[in-house]
């Protein structure tokens, strides 16, 4: 399978993700100029979980590169993978658990 450029971009470490309570998930990003939108960018982060609680925004991913797994608060769960799209609605309440290193792109609108 052929690599995509932004597969290869380049990402600002950002440290550690706030609320990790499982492995060392370290972030790095690179935001892309908002447009329209509230924003928008590619983020990696490595293996680890965290959970999330009434997120601000609507926020809509394309997973580039990894796995792991997104948890709803109601327990049913996403698979994420390469070319997964999934959309993560204001409010949204659950869990990222990271298994590989995860690459997505994503963009956040109101």
């Amino acid at each position: 399978m052929e690599m995509l450029p932004y597969q290869h971009t380049s990402l600002e470490g950002r440290g550690m993700r706030a609320g990790a309570d499982k492995g060392s998930p370290v972030v790095s990003m690179k935001t892309f100029d908002r447009g329209n939108t509230l924003g928008a960018g590619i983020w990696e982060c490595e293996p680890g979980g965290f959970p999330v609680v009434g997120s601000t925004s609507t926020e809509t991913v394309l997973i580039l590169k990894g796995k792991g797994t997104i948890t709803n608060a109601d327990g049913s769960q996403v698979a994420l993978t390469p070319g997964t799209w999934h959309t993560l609605p204001t409010g949204w309440s659950g869990r990222w658990d990271i298994e590989e290193t995860l690459r997505k792109l994503y963009v956040r609108t109101p």
